[in-house]
């Protein structure tokens, strides 16, 4: 987003290789923003062969083709990577030899490409979303070509079978808001010259524009997480806290651990670890949360037991089990 964000401000402000050089670098973020990279120097593209025949110098529309130069680099740039990445990259560095979402994506082999098109308007949801990201845009923020960059990522969450991309309560639209937020500064700072009339028309809308987006975000504070800090429960630690520490504290640093998702993060900074859900060589610690499962179909009670089915001809002992938190130590 930090990303994102310079890039868009470094176009708002007519800086092109500023722009273009934020935003080459999230393509090594995530394999789908090559596409929003791409689309960003289509529009790059777009404006530049837009106000070059307007130009009154010499020097003016050189600048235009410049600024279409980069663009069109820039868009390159960006499609280029997402193939790399998602045709090469990731099968290379994935044990199953393949990229793991093709399967979240509703061109899959029981779905014909119409009916999967058909799809991606479809539930209501989808609708809702689009709804507010164009109020945090203020609505006037759709006549600036950057929206287009929102495209990328409502396509793929929408073509997605996984029901929570298709929402705004999730993290996926926290890539869009930058977007929203450029387009609204870019569609209210663009003002043509004509009659005074219109002109203050156009001054009104902006200024409306602007309410609108404040207001969709000040409403929407209450039912976003970022409304947990001024909550005094959110400070407070949880009932668990203690026995999560001591799991932490059970793998000592330096060792290998297989974990489930829920202490993972902490286990990182001091230990080698691996996610329970991969096919990885015998660890010599595994941690687990016993009261929240990793797999829907299975209890998981005894974190020895676990790691002993999981690697054969291995042993494992329980080292600690407090409050649904258990880790088991690889013996011999």
């Amino acid at each position: 987003m930090p990303l994102l964000a310079l890039a868009l401000a470094a176009f708002l402000r007519g800086r092109w290789w500023a722009c273009a050089l934020w935003a080459a670098p999230l393509v090594f973020v995530k394999e789908d923003l090559g596409l929003t990279v791409a689309a960003l120097g289509l529009v790059m593209v777009w404006r530049g062969r837009r106000a070059t025949p307007t130009r009154t110098s010499v020097g003016s529309a050189l600048r235009g083709d410049r600024q279409a130069g980069i663009g069109a680099g820039l868009a390159a740039w960006g499609l280029l990577w997402s193939a790399l990445a998602i045709l090469v990259l990731l099968p290379a560095l994935n044990p199953g030899g393949r990229w793991d979402y093709v399967d979240r994506l509703a061109s899959q082999e029981e779905r014909s490409v119409v009916q999967a098109l058909l799809d991606a308007f479809v539930p209501g949801e989808k609708y809702v979303t689009v709804l507010l990201l164009v109020a945090a845009a203020g609505i006037v923020g759709v006549r600036s070509p950057l929206v287009w960059l929102w495209v990328p990522t409502l396509a793929w969450r929408f073509l997605g079978t996984v029901e929570y991309y298709w929402g705004w309560q999730w993290h996926y639209s926290a890539v869009l808001m930058p977007v929203a937020a450029a387009a609204v500064v870019d569609a209210v700072a663009r003002h043509a010259p004509g009659p005074p009339a219109r002109v203050a028309g156009r001054t009104g809308a902006a200024n409306l524009g602007v309410a609108v987006a404040l207001a969709t975000t000040v409403l929407m504070l209450p039912v976003l997480p970022l409304a947990r800090l001024v909550q005094p429960q959110t400070w407070d630690p949880s009932d668990r806290h203690d026995a999560a520490m001591a799991a932490i504290d059970a793998v000592p640093p330096g060792a290998t651990v297989e974990a489930d998702i829920y202490l993972m993060a902490y286990l990182v900074p001091r230990a080698r670890v691996y996610w329970v859900g991969n096919t990885n060589p015998a660890p010599d610690f595994v941690q687990l949360d016993t009261r929240r499962r990793t797999w829907p179909d299975r209890d998981i009670t005894d974190a020895a037991s676990f790691a002993e089915d999981r690697h054969p001809g291995t042993d494992y002992e329980l080292v600690l089990d407090a409050e649904g938190y258990q880790v088991a130590r690889r013996v011999g």
